[in-house]
């Protein structure tokens, strides 16, 4: 008769939680003579260096039977439910079969820190703060090749048909395209704070909104432009010899995209955290 097994997933893999949600996990129990329960465990995490933990409480999730060998059902927490105050958390699943003395399965540990909506607030400020660093990065990155761009419309059909002017081609569909997707990154990274941030009621909405603006301009230039002008680019670097000299070079080089004008400002950076008082 060996000991049961216990499987615990987090929903959503998510490590920094308000007090008043719900954390949910998908567990799976089995054992050959029958699952006796399945349950949630909460522990604090210690600041000390042995990483010790307390036990801080529990709750049942389902109770089985000796005729239920395999079991899956979901478990949920809540910290404000459980009157456990914000904190880091190390979460995990446990069972037991019907074997008398028999010590609990436990499933591996899920670390979280339970925040306060004030101290969620600031904590998302900061996020913003780094996320805005690295949008605007991005941004003037694109200013930049915006120019080139520029510079290489500006070459006749003659010089764009050297082999140096080739490779700039090259060069630049290459830029465009990683900067395409730094961006699509990026912009990925700002959906999830604007995400995050829309589940605290402490946060100003006007200022909630300006954030969502900057996500949404980054976007439209990751999906918008970048990747048809990158292709343009590498169209015109790979065409058969000649081929810039029969042709206009309009016709290869990127034209009536938004890339012909220069890239809007993104936004700045919020100066104050966003809580409300």
């Amino acid at each position: 008769d060996a000991a049961p097994d216990i499987f615990a997933s987090q929903i959503e893999n998510r490590k920094i939680v308000l007090e008043e949600e719900l954390i949910s996990f998908q567990l799976s129990a089995k054992d050959d003579f029958g699952v006796r329960e399945i349950g949630l465990e909460w522990r604090s995490v210690s600041s000390d260096t042995d990483g010790a933990s307390t036990l801080l409480g529990e709750k049942p999730v389902t109770a089985g039977s000796p005729e239920r060998r395999d079991i899956e059902t979901v478990g949920t927490f809540s910290a404000k439910r459980e009157g456990v105050a914000p904190q880091w958390l190390q979460i995990r699943a446990f069972t037991n079969d019907f074997l008398p003395n028999r010590e609990r399965s436990y499933s591996p540990a899920f670390l979280v820190q339970i925040m306060s909506p004030q101290d969620h607030a600031k904590w998302l400020t900061d996020q913003f703060s780094r996320w805005f660093r690295g949008a605007r990065e991005s941004y003037e990155r694109e200013q930049q090749l915006h120019e080139n761009n520029l510079a290489l419309r500006a070459l006749s059909a003659e010089e764009l048909d050297q082999p140096d002017s080739r490779r700039r081609l090259q060069d630049q569909a290459s830029a465009e395209t990683s900067n395409a997707r730094r961006l699509e990154a990026v912009t990925q990274g700002g959906r999830e704070l604007v995400g995050e941030a829309t589940k605290n009621d402490e946060f100003d909405a006007e200022k909630l909104e300006s954030w969502a603006e900057m996500v949404k301009a980054l976007d439209e230039i990751a999906k918008n432009r970048m990747p048809p002008v990158a292709d343009l680019l590498e169209k015109a670097s790979s065409a058969p010899g000649g081929a810039a000299s029969a042709t206009s070079k309009d016709s290869t080089l990127p034209k009536n995209t938004p890339d012909d004008q220069t890239p809007a400002p993104i936004g700045q950076e919020p100066a104050t955290p966003i809580a409300n008082s």
